[in-house]
């Protein structure tokens, strides 16, 4: 079964095999072979039963390269046309790579190719490649203990320009820290990451930022939802008094009509100031007449208060239990 499966790989790269860079004449047929099952990866991905894409090429392929290429090639392969086969070739190399991986993350950073990752069932989840090299060597990062090569590489990611989801995932561990706040501001500001991006800045809590958060905006319509979406859990992260006439303004038009995907951020919003004003506006939903449309927004602020366990709110968690 397995000579099959290697046989049927290769017949169907035979289209796409033509495109593999010509400047790897030194390797193998061997070798070559193992390339071409790795770029065949991608043209079965469509099988949903898993078989070939995932008990085959993933793993089996991914040792043969670690075992039989040597480092050399592995790094030559990493700057390969195919997205599949540079992932796999980096993820072979890392461990046996002389210099500091994160040289060969560098040069990826502008990597935006699609590659598709196994996610452990018959789906396929998306990523750029430069994600990817990012990932291998923050789990090697993660399984050396070695915070300050973890900690350079998001300093790599926030100030080098790009556009990978890792620079915002930094970004939010940045902020969690306290650290980069000049250069972070920049990118929000730039419109890098844009309503995410909001929400990362609001996390340092500086008076500057207010007026950011508050006019926020976007200027296509289908975008609107969106952003004040952001801008209330901006405010849930960040919640300074001169945002509260903005918050009374959006419950009262909110309770007059179902609840968006916006409405748990606003109710988060009021929350989280804690106090006695806070608590009196989200009793206002319990005052909507129409009683399918007072269960709605009932059911969304009791979801908005398992993320706030201040006693304070314990009786209207009380009074929620029936709206669950």
């Amino acid at each position: 079964m397995r000579l099959y499966r290697i046989i049927l790989l290769c017949f169907l790269s035979v289209p796409g095999w033509a495109q593999i860079d010509k400047d790897l004449s030194a390797l193998s047929k061997e070798e070559h072979l193992l390339l071409t099952s790795i770029a065949a990866y991608e043209v079965v991905r469509g099988d949903t039963t898993g078989k070939l894409l995932r008990l085959w090429p993933e793993r089996e392929s991914f040792l043969a390269l670690s075992k039989k290429m040597s480092a050399a090639k592995l790094l030559e392969l990493t700057r390969h046309e195919k997205p599949i086969i540079r992932c796999r070739a980096f993820d072979a190399l890392i461990d046996e790579y002389q210099g500091d991986a994160l040289s060969l993350v560098q040069e990826h950073l502008q990597d935006t190719a699609s590659v598709y990752k196994s996610a452990r069932s018959c789906l396929d989840m998306k990523g750029k490649v430069g994600d990817y090299f990012v990932e291998v060597y923050q789990w090697k990062c993660l399984l050396a203990k070695d915070s300050l090569r973890s900690n350079k590489l998001d300093s790599v990611l926030i100030y080098q320009p790009n556009k990978l989801h890792a620079r915002y995932m930094a970004m939010h561990r940045a902020a969690n820290a306290g650290k980069y706040y000049e250069r972070i501001r920049e990118i929000v500001l730039e419109g890098d990451f844009r309503e995410g991006g909001l929400m990362v800045l609001a996390k340092f809590k500086r008076e500057q930022d207010i007026d950011v958060i508050l006019n926020w905006d976007i200027v296509s319509t289908p975008q609107k939802e969106k952003s004040i979406f952001c801008t209330f859990y901006a405010i849930a992260k960040f919640p300074h008094p001169a945002f509260s006439p903005f918050l009374q303004q959006n419950i009262k038009k909110a309770i007059v009509a179902k609840p968006t995907t916006s409405c748990r951020g606003l109710y988060l919003a009021i929350a989280n100031y804690n106090n006695r004003a806070s608590h009196d506006l989200l009793l206002l939903p319990f005052q909507i007449a129409d009683k399918s449309m007072r269960t709605e927004h009932l059911q969304t602020l009791a979801s908005a208060l398992k993320e706030n366990s201040d006693p304070i709110y314990n009786d209207l968690r009380a009074r929620l239990k029936g709206y669950k």
